[in-house]
């Protein structure tokens, strides 16, 4: 048994499932059996989830219990808090609006079972809501403002609350639900375990290109998971996996630190990890952090506007400015000339209260060096574009010498001050998958910043160990779960 609905009486839940027993929240809280029970996946069906009622301890207990429940007591709480519904509808704003545009009443109700909606124009919002605030039965009340609508209020019910057509579509999309989370194995190959894969395929920029996440997958597939690529969208079926492997570039205010939170409370191994996101995804953080722990890396001012006007007294032009949580070479700008300073670091401060100043350090490359477990696992040399002071020239839009190239060497034959300042930056962040950037000036090590989220290509960074690259990333995952 790994699927279990708990009601408060059996007859709440009358509908038969493969693979799905129903039990009530009594016996699932008092019978010895169903707490001793491993990988056990909890549907919170119950008529009440108020404070200290059954339906409460049914999935404050399944957490303690190391089972996999929605609604988590977590979710219980965001649907009862104002700020956390109008915080979270906002992930899908344009498609609120788009899905009731023609809906002419100033209230709405909408259902969802199971991710899905009766309407089936009203699916994609459905799912979203279902994301959100993952429970098997949801219902999401909506208010128009003038030609805008607005997500009032969300209430997970029971199968009490259903409207008096509405059972049948219950047990048809239970049946989907469950049809779709347990698809049938071939004879000749079982998994121990799932692993979520997120991507965004729209992502221009993305930390794995379609060759590598293959990669991926099949390295999770020669160790023992069942790996399958999800979305933003796949939000509400965490729960079915026992790992996520984000390959999406992350961010704190984004569905990715969202998705790392909710699948390390749901207890998923689960790389980036959201502290790991947090810490390297601010550049005035790291750069406080590594150098109260004395690692050497460029000058660095933290600006804000009245500094801005004095930094010139402080740190000799070309400089560099950084908003504080720019990725892949966006956000940061070269300020040559005190116009330029004074032009480009008011850009920068109209979207932050603070941005970094570096001293510019000119070389011909950077060094990454990859790091997981707080063991490397690769070295690559990223050369600077052409005609340009940055590894890509984000002026051109494509073609030849938006990128610089590139080249990969053992870990072991990476000079050693290199490596050193990489793994004690990286010891700092966490245990998680990092690509430390360091430039070698004058035979110092200097740490730019440390990489949560680290390219992993092919034909780039698995250049030197080929597919035993993905394996030892995998490995990492399966000895945590182990």
């Amino acid at each position: 048994m790994n699927n279990c609905i708990v009601v408060n009486k059996a007859e709440d839940f009358p509908f038969r499932l493969d693979d799905v027993v129903v039990i009530t929240a009594n016996d699932y809280l008092t019978q010895i059996e169903y707490a001793k029970q491993k990988k056990l996946k909890v549907y919170n069906l119950c008529r009440s989830y108020r404070y200290q009622a059954l339906g409460y301890y049914v999935s404050l207990l399944a957490a303690a219990r190391g089972h996999k429940v929605i609604p988590d007591v977590l979710t219980i709480q965001d649907t009862k808090t104002q700020a956390i519904i109008k915080l979270k509808s906002e992930e899908f704003e344009v498609l609120m609006q788009k899905a009731l545009e023609n809906i002419k009443t100033e209230f709405f109700n909408l259902n969802i079972y199971w991710g899905q909606t009766v309407d089936a124009s009203l699916s994609g919002l459905g799912n979203a809501i279902f994301a959100a605030f993952p429970s098997p039965l949801l219902t999401a009340f909506f208010q128009r403002n003038g030609a805008r609508w607005k997500l009032q209020d969300v209430d997970p019910i029971s199968t009490r609350d259903l409207p008096d057509n509405h059972p049948e579509y219950v047990e048809k999309f239970a049946g989907s639900f469950f049809g779709h989370k347990h698809p049938k194995q071939s004879k000749k190959k079982k998994f121990k375990y799932r692993m979520a894969i997120l991507a965004n395929p729209a992502e221009a920029e993305a930390p794995s290109n379609p060759a590598a996440l293959q990669q991926f997958r099949r390295a999770a597939n020669r160790q023992g998971f069942d790996a399958e690529m999800i979305t933003r969208d796949d939000n509400g079926r965490l729960g079915e996996f026992d790992a996520l492997f984000i390959r999406e570039t992350t961010q704190v205010n984004h569905h990715t630190y969202r998705m790392a939170r909710k699948a390390e409370v749901e207890g998923l191994v689960v790389i980036d990890d959201p502290e790991s996101i947090m810490r390297c995804s601010n550049k005035v953080y790291l750069a406080e952090l590594l150098k109260l722990n004395g690692i050497a890396g460029p000058k660095t001012i933290v600006l804000n506007k009245e500094l801005l006007a004095r930094l010139g007294d402080e740190m000799a032009l070309p400089v560099v400015l950084k908003q504080p949580d720019s990725c892949f070479s966006q956000g940061v700008v070269k300020a040559s000339t005190p116009e330029e300073l004074l032009k480009l670091g008011k850009n920068l401060l109209s979207k932050s209260e603070l941005i970094l100043a570096q001293e510019f350090l000119p070389t011909s490359y950077d060094w990454r060096i990859g790091i997981i477990n707080g063991e490397p696992i690769f070295a690559c040399q990223y050369f600077m574009a052409d005609d340009h002071w940055q590894i890509m020239n984000w002026e051109k839009k494509k073609g030849k010498g938006r990128y610089g190239s590139h080249k990969t060497i053992p870990w072991q034959d990476a000079p050693a001050h290199i490596v050193n300042a990489a793994l004690k930056s990286a010891s700092l962040i966490g245990n998680g998958l990092y690509g430390v950037d360091v430039k070698d000036a004058g035979g110092v090590a200097y740490v730019i910043e440390v990489n949560d989220n680290p390219s992993i290509e092919t034909r780039v960074e698995d250049q030197v160990l080929g597919a035993a690259l993905y394996d030892k990333i995998i490995s990492v995952f399966r000895q945590r779960l182990e």
